[in-house]
């Protein structure tokens, strides 16, 4: 072989063998991204059009672009629950978590882990201390490789959203396609006050005023404070009612000592009264940290509700804008949902941790395809029910990676009639609470009462008649489920149900 024709052979060899390379992975990886907003504590109606509904121009684009799912439903009405039920696609008898502040098995497959071991990086920020982890990998921060938590305990959009940009930032810094999770807390409990309601509350040391702080719009704060050798007494008064929700107390070396002399945690009233000891002969500088908010009306719970939505309407304008302008937007797999919703007075609770009526469980749910694709085999879906665990799988399928070991949730698409069930636990709630739903009937067990109520929602959608004396007949195997699986939580015989059950309720999709 001459010269000439061994170099022509050595250059078609080696493009052979670099075709051969991209063909088996070299080439660029092309999969969507996937940005996961939460917005905790939304109803799906606080985006309806009607009349004093929250003015939601972000949100309305979002669903212009994408498909908006009517009918979707919460596993729990509290936070980790919820997300524990998106991020493993299992109820939370089966992922073992039940309540806050729960480890999360090593052992149970997460979303973010999943796609981290696809090749995917993964970051998040997140805006409630009930998303921080207790301890490392047995949280659900397990899978993201930036999970910023911040260090308020009930973080505002405005201060989220720095952090979601730096965990933007962080998601973007590696090849390949990666997955974002944003959440924001607005509008949860305790709502913060938008409008020119101003209330305040004075803060003294040994009756010398140091500061007056807002009980109405900033929930917490932080003062650097003095405390000379011996005693002293911190005090907070109000001309309105408020509550002292957390305070710390810190000195570099642990000397000072504290103690609530009047008044109590979380306990409405209008003086509170901290004695605080220095033992030492020489001033010690301490760090006070309390968490106050006022007592709002019913009315006024409602109106700062609208407001608090329509700043993480704007929350989410900006984040929108920035992936755009990032030119991460049209190839993104974009969903916005909520881990529950919130009762503003119906049945007469406000809240969510005590209850699973729909205003608690029924949540928004939009999904943008990558390039606003609006696929007939989602779109189609739209107006049938829909659960949380039915996410993972779908956004998987979409993304063109693997199912997730274990999920109990199928693709949306398969609009096969589904049944929701629903779970509240102690301590949180006064007593085990589960329910089951369908397009029809609505079922609640009280556990602890060992009651039963029954909606039939076509007529009955704000489930104000309870018709389990006459029609629980037509639903009596759902009896029986809820009443085994709240003697199986009330025991903690297991995480999952019995396998007859377990096989059962996979055969009907519960």
């Amino acid at each position: 072989m001459s010269p000439r024709t061994r170099i022509l052979f050595i250059l078609l060899g080696g493009l052979v063998g670099l075709g051969a390379a991209i063909g088996a992975g070299l080439r660029p990886d092309t999969r969507p991204n996937l940005v996961l907003i939460v917005v905790d504590t939304l109803r799906a109606d606080a985006l309806s059009k009607s009349a004093g509904a929250a003015e939601t121009p972000a949100f309305d684009a979002l669903q212009a672009d994408g498909i908006a799912f009517r009918q979707a439903f919460a596993h729990a009405s509290l936070t980790v629950p919820s997300h524990a039920a998106i991020f493993s696609s299992r109820l939370p008898h089966q992922n073992g978590v039940r309540s806050n502040g729960q480890l999360v098995d090593t052992n149970l497959p997460l979303l973010a882990e999943h796609l981290a071991d696809e090749g995917y990086s993964t970051a998040a920020a997140v805006s409630l201390a009930t998303l921080w982890p207790n301890e490392q990998l047995r949280g659900l921060d397990r899978g993201f490789q930036h999970y910023d938590t911040g260090e308020r305990m009930v973080a505002r959009s405005f201060e989220v959203l720095p952090r979601v940009r730096e965990a933007l930032d962080a998601a973007q810094s590696k090849e390949g396609p990666f997955f974002l999770f944003a959440h924001f807390s607005d509008p949860h409990e305790p709502y913060c006050s938008y409008d020119e309601t101003e209330r305040t509350a004075s803060l003294s040391l040994n009756d010398e005023e140091l500061e007056v702080v807002s009980t109405s719009r900033a929930t917490d704060w932080t003062k650097t404070i003095r405390f000379g050798p011996g005693t002293h007494h911190l005090h907070l008064r109000s001309d309105d009612d408020f509550k002292l929700r957390q305070f710390e107390l810190t000195d570099a070396r642990g000397d000072l000592q504290w103690e609530l002399t009047e008044g109590e945690l979380l306990e409405a009233g209008r003086s509170i009264t901290i004695r605080v000891v220095n033992p030492r002969v020489v001033p010690v500088s301490a760090t006070v940290r309390a968490w106050v908010n006022d007592v709002p009306s019913l009315a006024e719970i409602r109106a700062r509700y609208v407001a608090e939505v329509e700043a993480v309407d704007r929350a989410v304008g900006e984040l929108i804008a920035e992936l755009k302008a990032r030119g991460l937007y049209d190839q993104s797999l974009i969903v916005l949902t909520s881990d529950h919703g919130e009762g503003l007075g119906e049945h007469g609770i406000v809240g969510h941790a005590v209850q699973l009526y729909d205003e608690a469980l029924h949540v928004p749910l939009v999904m943008k395809l990558p390039y606003s694709a609006r696929p007939a085999h989602l779109a189609r879906a739209a107006g049938t029910l829909v659960r949380h665990k039915d996410l993972a799988p779908t956004l998987l399928r979409e993304l063109g990676v693997p199912r997730l070991d274990g999920a109990t949730g199928r693709v949306i698409e398969n609009t096969t009639p589904r049944i929701l069930m629903a779970e509240a636990h102690p301590p949180e709630a006064p007593q085990t609470i589960l329910a089951m739903r369908d397009s029809e009937y609505k079922l609640i067990y009280f556990a602890g009462d060992d009651r039963y109520e029954l909606y039939y929602l076509p007529t009955d959608p704000l489930e104000l008649d309870n018709v389990f004396l006459h029609q629980g007949h037509l639903r009596t195997q759902w009896q029986v489920d809820l009443h085994r699986l709240a003697a199986e939580s009330r025991d903690a015989v297991a995480d999952n149900f019995q396998a007859d059950v377990a096989s059962r309720i996979q055969a009907l999709g519960y």
